[in-house]
């Protein structure tokens, strides 16, 4: 991956979300390559869509991301989209009401 890649993902297994200014603007080559990792998905998400956010939101938007990338982390030990169904947003949200997530940050499906 190049240094200019709005995401760094480091290894199959590694669901940090690290954002890097996006010279390049290649978004059908970070598309392509977001389509294999819900990691890099949800970055080219956060340089994407939410970039234009405040500060404050664009964290609140990384903490939310990285908490479901945990959490499908530990449930497939991959994070591959290809596993990903309506059943484990809605166990991921029952597991933030359980750890009593505040309700706000909620999203109902």
């Amino acid at each position: 991956m190049s240094d200019t890649a709005p995401f760094n993902h480091t290894s199959d297994t590694d669901t940090s979300i690290i954002l890097k200014k996006n010279p390049s603007h290649n978004v059908l080559a970070h598309m392509a390559q977001a389509k294999n990792s819900l990691t890099q998905l949800a970055t080219f998400y956060l340089v994407t869509e939410a970039a234009g956010h405040s500060h404050s939101t664009l964290d609140a938007k990384r903490r939310d991301l990285q908490r479901f990338l945990s959490f499908y982390q530990n449930l497939y030990k991959h994070d591959w989209p290809e596993e990903w169904f309506v059943s484990v947003t809605k166990a991921f949200l029952k597991a933030l009401q359980r750890d009593g997530l505040a309700q706000a940050s909620l999203v109902v499906v």
